[in-house]
């Protein structure tokens, strides 16, 4: 390990489920193999049970404060027009790393607050973020096939509230400066927006490398949760349908990121963080008419025993780069760290490697599994903190 202060690179993808992956037994099973990921796990740690939420809001949550959802105000999203996302007091991983001097970016869908004035990545701690509001089901009402012509309310649920059906921003927004609208969320943008980001992380972490700073690259992408709509390029290379193709996409945009830390020098500098927001739902299914007909389509594969929690997750890929990760599972002789985890054990850890504090003026929902439970023998005991 080189650096004092690792670079981060955290990919979220959406709706991945534990049988998407080779790693896990999906790959060539669920149409596409994935070499590249099957890699980064094979050189890190591959957790074997790592528990997320019902909804990708509340993960992505935890992943950056390390607390439970409930706590943040963001167990939820409302529907319709309200104030959402996260409490304004909250402290993310974002601010703590650039108070240790790193660099911070992240480019995909937010989800944590459609206020771009006051809940935007920037107001989190975040430089150079370029963001959806919300994650992509919930974006494209646009799109024919999800609701009639007209008006559309909540009713039962929320009465005669009326539902936006306006199409949705692509914001940009620099440390210090307005936000800025570059696009419309459509499914015309959405398909080419992971290989955008992929490509706007890269040239942070060259910009970032170039100043000498270490970095924190957060990625949520987009494209494999409802509606998967995969890329121009990657449309139908595998004959087996939407998630098959997405598959292919999913791997070499992993692959990018960890050439572009080779050419960088930094791969053994840097942890690389790949896991998922919530489990696949196996009984969605499309409407009727959209633009996604062929087979396949689905959310993912929830895996062996994932089914009962659907959208739950319980069985969620989380593997985790060289070096820090592999170091500690070869002095277990094994390729995981614990048998079990979660999006809240990431920042407390991470922050204590990086010359980070944490915030002391809160309650953050990491369990600390001791040494012997994380052999999966031993006592029982948890410590709660």
């Amino acid at each position: 390990m080189g650096a004092q202060q690792p670079n981060v690179v955290a990919f979220f993808w959406d709706a991945v489920g534990w049988g998407e992956l080779g790693c896990y037994g999906g790959g060539v099973l669920r149409g596409a193999a994935t070499p590249r990921i099957d890699k980064l796990a094979a050189e890190g740690v591959r957790l074997l049970n790592f528990n997320v939420e019902a909804r990708s809001i509340a993960s992505r949550s935890a992943l950056l404060t390390g607390r439970h959802a409930i706590r943040s105000g963001t167990q939820d999203a409302p529907v319709t027009d309200g104030p959402d996302g996260l409490t304004r007091w909250e402290v993310t991983t974002a601010p703590a790393l650039s108070d240790a001097g790193y660099a911070t970016g992240m480019w995909g869908a937010w989800h944590l607050g459609s206020d771009p004035e006051n809940r935007s990545p920037v107001d989190f701690g975040f430089d150079e973020p370029v963001w959806c509001l919300r994650a992509a089901d919930e974006v494209l009402w646009t799109m024919p096939s999800y609701f009639p012509a007209g008006p559309v309310t909540a009713t039962p649920y929320a009465g005669e509230t009326g539902i936006p059906l306006e199409p949705q921003p692509i914001f940009s927004r620099a440390k210090g400066s307005k936000p800025e609208v570059i696009s419309t969320y459509d499914p015309e943008f959405r398909a080419g927006f992971d290989r955008q980001i992929t490509g706007w992380a890269a040239d942070f972490m060259r910009r970032s490398s170039q100043q000498g700073r270490p970095f924190f690259v957060y990625l949520p992408c987009t494209q494999t949760g409802v509606p998967p709509i995969p890329g121009p390029r990657y449309a139908g290379i595998t004959k087996r349908g939407n998630r098959a193709d997405l598959l292919v996409q999913m791997d070499d945009f992993t692959g990018r990121i960890l050439d572009e830390l080779d050419t960088l020098n930094l791969a053994d500098d840097t942890i690389v963080v790949w896991t998922s927001g919530n489990g696949a739902d196996p009984g969605y299914r499309m409407p009727a008419g959209t633009l996604i007909r062929s087979a396949g389509s689905g959310p993912g594969a929830p895996g062996p025993g994932a089914a009962a929690v659907q959208l739950a997750g319980g069985l969620e890929p989380g593997p985790v780069h060289h070096p820090l990760a592999a170091q500690g599972a070869r002095g277990q002789g094994q390729q995981r760290a614990r048998p079990r985890g979660g999006p809240v054990h990431h920042p407390r850890t991470g922050r204590r490697r990086h010359s980070a504090r944490r915030p002391s003026d809160r309650r953050h929902g990491h369990v600390r599994v001791s040494a012997r439970r994380r052999g999966a023998h031993g006592s029982k005991r948890k410590e709660w903190r």
